[in-house]
């Protein structure tokens, strides 16, 4: 009889230890599931946002490629008037010069 109650008690010992864990599991499980629940949330944030920087960029590319078209159609305007100022400059120095000649006495 004692050798039975011994089995007894062992049996119902592991039946505890196991409903325990099980319940255990189960909360484990709950808060995995919620863990994961708040992972997926922030992800989606982050993908949001990362799309938002991506647009961002895009558009800060855009805007530059055609900064750097009008500065450059600039530079050549500016370099083009400076040389037909350059030239200018040059015809009237040659005039100059030809009626200092010709005002000068003789």
């Amino acid at each position: 009889m004692e050798e039975t109650n011994k089995k007894l008690d062992d049996i119902l010992e592991i039946v505890t230890f196991i409903k325990d864990n099980a319940a255990m599991q189960s909360d484990m499980d709950a808060r995995f599931d919620e863990l994961r629940s708040d992972m997926d949330a922030r992800f989606d944030e982050v993908k949001s946002e990362l799309s938002a920087i991506r647009t961002d960029i895009s558009d800060i590319k855009q805007r530059l490629t055609a900064l750097e078209k009008r500065t450059l159609e600039d530079a050549n305007v500016a370099a083009q008037d400076i040389l037909e100022l350059r030239q200018r400059v040059d015809e009237l120095e040659r005039k100059l010069t030809i009626l200092e000649h010709a005002h000068q006495p003789a």
